[in-house]
């Protein structure tokens, strides 16, 4: 059995009215001004947390300026309750029992509970390696959200948003989200990436790697979409005779275009060098490539990205560095300058473990002794001409 949590959509700021009258029943609200409300417009009726409240929708422009024509409520509601405006009314939820495997629709068209933040469907059959993902529904446009990220059965990971936002919560004791909205805790996220991305841009967690295929006689390449600060390239260069892989040597971009000045050098697969132009932000490799289908991988730090949904993972892994500065965020937000200041000092300290981490992550230094030119060659890529050709080169 698995139970599938829909997190209610928001309701909106306006427009806003109360009724001026009780309602027992009928098609007809009686409000105080009905002002800003439209046909179509689906409502909610009542107080958030009243088990009696309930959504419905206008069935034509308000008449007056004193009622509401709409498809009539299960619930007497009292004079005074508010009515407010939503974009959504209801959900879908499906699944597949495999990453790979079809979507089944599970629930469709389903009322949220509005009494609450949240809604929980139970799924009796539901399996912990199940995926799960929901969207909303407009009943009265027949209009549907995009879909949610897709949830495994066990729920969101540690790492994943929902989960850190759920942990804020109960940090910060805003479970009812009375000062700070699930969008605001986002944005905190964001501004602990910003914090970190400040601090240095080659974590370990960012390394990465990408392949680029070499084209005959095409010594520029694009980099990586996701690209911020470089590592090392590799170069594989594989035929019927050889199958040799070795790491190119950089230059600085000055160094790389004084080095290779003669326009009408012949191209040659013995590649040695590589730069970064700074104008066009491609790789220039030295010699340019003579033949196609080679292997250039691209060792790089990637850019630290912001998150946006309850399925996203958070770029950093050490889950309370988001954790206490969000509860700080929130606690500020309650005058409560002495819990601000324990979670601040605590986001500290979570700083200063991630850069001991950093340093644990760094490469070892190599107990080894550089042999010269012998050495150079094997670790920047032997050359792949005769002994003669060697010597000429050299001497």
């Amino acid at each position: 059995m698995r139970i599938i949590t829909i997190v209610n959509p928001k309701i909106l700021d306006g427009p806003y009215t109360i009724l001026s009258q009780d309602y027992t029943s009928g098609a007809t609200l009686y409000v105080e001004d009905s002002s800003g409300f439209a046909d179509n417009d689906l409502i909610i009726v009542g107080s958030s947390g009243d088990e009696k409240v309930e959504s419905t929708d206008l069935t034509s422009a308000p008449p007056n300026t004193t009622s509401l024509a709409i498809t009539s409520l299960a619930f007497p509601h009292d004079a005074d309750e508010p009515i407010q405006r939503v974009l959504f009314d209801k959900f879908d939820i499906q699944y597949k029992t495999t990453s790979t495997g079809s979507w089944n629709d599970l629930v469709l068209a389903q009322s949220f509970d509005w009494a609450k933040d949240k809604t929980d469907y139970v799924h009796s059959a539901g399996e912990s390696t199940f995926y799960y993902r929901s969207r909303y529904y407009n009943s009265a446009t027949a209009t549907y959200s995009d879909y949610s990220d897709t949830v495994v059965g066990t729920g969101y990971t540690r790492l994943q948003v929902g989960a850190l936002i759920t942990r804020t919560r109960k940090k910060a004791m805003d479970e009812n989200k009375e000062h700070a909205s699930d969008k605001d805790i986002i944005g905190s996220f964001n501004t602990v990436n910003d914090i970190v991305r400040g601090l240095n841009r080659k974590w370990w967690f960012l390394k990465t790697e990408s392949d680029i295929t070499t084209v005959a006689n095409t010594g520029e390449y694009s980099l990586p979409t996701d690209f911020d600060r470089g590592y090392r390239l590799k170069f594989h260069y594989h035929s019927t005779s050889e199958n040799v892989e070795y790491y190119l040597k950089y230059q600085s971009n000055i160094e790389f275009q004084y080095n290779n000045q003669d326009q009408e050098s012949t191209s040659d697969d013995n590649i040695s060098t590589y730069t970064i132009d700074p104008v066009s932000l491609k790789i220039k490799v030295s010699p340019i490539p003579l033949t196609a289908g080679n292997t250039l991988t691209v060792i790089y730090f990637k850019t630290l990205d912001d998150v946006d949904t309850f399925g996203d993972t958070v770029p950093v892994p050490l889950a309370d560095l988001y954790v206490h500065y969000a509860a700080a965020e929130i606690w500020e937000t309650k005058d409560s300058e002495k819990k601000a200041a324990y979670h601040k000092t605590e986001f500290k300290n979570m700083l200063e473990i991630l850069d001991q981490m950093r340093m644990k992550n760094l490469e070892p230094k190599q107990m080894m002794a550089f042999k010269g030119r012998n050495a150079s060659s094997r670790w920047y890529g032997a050359s792949r001409g005769s002994t003669d050709e060697e010597r000429e080169r050299y001497y």
